[in-house]
C-alpha cells in the first residue's frame, strides 16, 4: 500500500529537518497553522476543502505541480513523512493535519481537520 502512493518513506532525520524548515519559512509558530491560526504572512489563502475541490480540483492542482519533482508530505507531529507520486496526490485530512511542498519551499499546501486547506506560494503578490 505504502508503495501505491509514495515513492519512498522519509527518515527521521529528513523529516525534522524538513519541517523546521518548513516552521521557519511558512511562519508556523502554533500547533496548527492557517486558517486555525494567525500568522504574520499575506500570501496565504485558504479555503473549505469540498469547495476547492468542486471548483478547482486536484487534478489541476497536479497539472500545476507536474513540473515540480519531488513533492514531500510531512503529518502533524511530525510523525510521518514522504515523498509522494503526484499523480496519486490529493492534500487530505487523513486523521492527521497534512502539510505538503517541495524541496526549495516554493509553495506549500496545509489540510487540517476543520475542512480546510490552505494554499501558499512565495513571491505570489508583489507589494
Amino acid at each position: 500500500m505504502l508503495l501505491e502512493f509514495y515513492e519512498r518513506e522519509l527518515t527521521k532525520e529528513e523529516v525534522d529537518f524538513l519541517f523546521s524548515t518548513f516552521e521557519d519559512v511558512w511562519n508556523k509558530e502554533k500547533y496548527y497553522w492557517y486558517p486555525l491560526a494567525p500568522i504574520k504572512r499575506q500570501d496565504v489563502i485558504s479555503f473549505v476543502y469540498s469547495e476547492f475541490e468542486k471548483n478547482f480540483g486536484f487534478d489541476n492542482l497536479r497539472d500545476l505541480l507536474k513540473n515540480e519533482g519531488e513533492i514531500y508530505e510531512i503529518r502533524e507531529n511530525r510523525s510521518k513523512g514522504f515523498v509522494i507520486k503526484l499523480f496519486e496526490f490529493e492534500a487530505d485530512y487523513d486523521g492527521t493535519e497534512g502539510y505538503w511542498f517541495n524541496k526549495s519551499f516554493e509553495w506549500a499546501i496545509y489540510s487540517s481537520h476543520e475542512d480546510s486547506i490552505t494554499l501558499v506560494v512565495k513571491n505570489c503578490y508583489q507589494n
